[in-house]
């Protein structure tokens, strides 16, 4: 069969010729006056971003919006009190994780009072029907419409903000998702005291001493009339299983941070995906990056078989701060510092290098007097 020409094409009768799917609107205006509301006083805002449109479906999906009537169902997780092992409540009894039904914002337009004043959110499906692994789905956009964009943005500022603040004797891990680039909530942490941290003693109190020093009033001035980035990188190195872990966790509840790691070998991290990553990480929150010595980018040549398109300088720019929000954490840990490029680790970049080493007798004589303390303690 002879290859159609160009005229072909065009004059190819309009069921058979390819069309380009268009939308000039965020949603139907006749969806919405049906629902009583009379669109041509407000402004309208389509959201974009899947951590955003989750802050505002869990927010109209939760109990703080009483005018929600619409909700999707699936299978969760929740906790019941119980005499087991599994947790421990503030009253001393066990706490059993179960599965259960978890409620979602469904379909529909929902009404949000903020401050007085009256937002509306239009939840909708449009497009056609896509497979995907989980069956057929349509699409969901959100928009939210007010009398002034002003408004909109005033609302999600405050979800933002409150999901960013650590929660007391808590704090939240946030995961990067590469693919869609944004930061994804992955759990609630209980908060351990540093005092829990079977570490030398000398170790900690030079890591809580270091941070007390950056966060305190006066060094963001410092550092600015200095023209120097606000930010500190600290590198934990040395034996597997010594602590690294346990003592970021520590100072995150410490000094009320969240932790957001980062994979930086995930093959579709870019010099450009790094960089987002760090301008968008939440408020207050320590950026690790774990076993970085196996990152191929902190090698100025990259490893057979690396399919990363990370490179050595994005990952730099990135410690440096450039780009970045002010007042960054940083924390790299790895068990081989010697296999590190000399100028990732070279000091102005990792401000404090912090060495884990096998028990030492300090560490050993308190495991021992804690141990002892549980044994004897009626």
């Amino acid at each position: 069969m002879p290859t159609p020409t160009n005229s072909e094409f065009e004059y190819m009768p309009a069921p058979n010729r390819l069309q380009l799917l268009t939308r000039t609107t965020p949603f139907d205006p006749a969806v919405l006056a049906s629902a009583g509301l009379d669109v041509s006083s407000l402004i309208a805002a389509e959201l974009k971003g899947s951590e955003l449109i989750g802050l505002v479906t869990s927010y109209l999906a939760s109990d703080k919006c009483q005018n929600t009537k619409s909700f999707e169902l699936g299978i969760g997780s929740g906790k019941r009190g119980k005499g087991g092992c599994c947790d421990i409540s503030d009253d001393g009894e066990g706490i059993e994780v179960y599965r259960n039904s978890s409620k979602s914002l469904g379909l529909g337009v929902f009404e949000i009072n903020f401050h007085d004043e009256k937002i509306h959110a239009l939840h909708q499906t449009i497009g056609e029907v896509v497979g995907t692994d989980c069956g057929a789905t349509l699409m969901k956009s959100l928009v939210l419409l007010a009398k002034d964009i002003q408004l909109i943005s005033a609302f999600c500022d405050e979800l933002i903000a409150e999901a960013d603040k650590p929660e007391p004797f808590k704090f939240t891990v946030y995961r990067f998702a590469v693919q869609h680039q944004y930061w994804r909530k992955s759990e609630v942490v209980e908060a351990r005291p540093i005092e829990s941290v079977v570490l030398p003693a000398a170790m900690k109190s030079r890591l809580v001493g270091d941070l007390s020093d950056f966060l305190s009033s006066g060094t963001k001035k410092w550092y600015a009339e200095h023209g120097i980035p606000y930010k500190r990188s600290f590198l934990l190195h040395g034996t597997p299983g010594a602590g690294k872990t346990s003592l970021i966790q520590a100072l995150a509840g410490k000094f009320k941070r969240n932790v957001c790691y980062l994979s930086p070998s995930h093959p579709d991290f870019t010099d450009d995906g790094l960089k987002a990553a760090v301008q968008r990480v939440p408020t207050d929150s320590i950026i690790v990056l774990e076993d970085v010595d196996g990152i191929a980018a902190a090698h100025r040549v990259k490893k057979d078989g690396d399919k990363s398109a990370l490179t050595f300088s994005g990952m730099l720019n990135a410690l440096d701060g450039v780009g970045g929000q002010r007042g960054q954490i940083f924390i790299l840990t790895t068990n081989h510092r010697e296999n590190l490029d000399a100028a990732l680790i070279r000091n102005g970049r990792v401000d404090l290098h912090v060495e884990f080493t096998d028990a030492t007798e300090e560490q050993m004589e308190y495991t021992a007097y804690v141990q002892n303390k549980i044994v004897c303690t009626p």
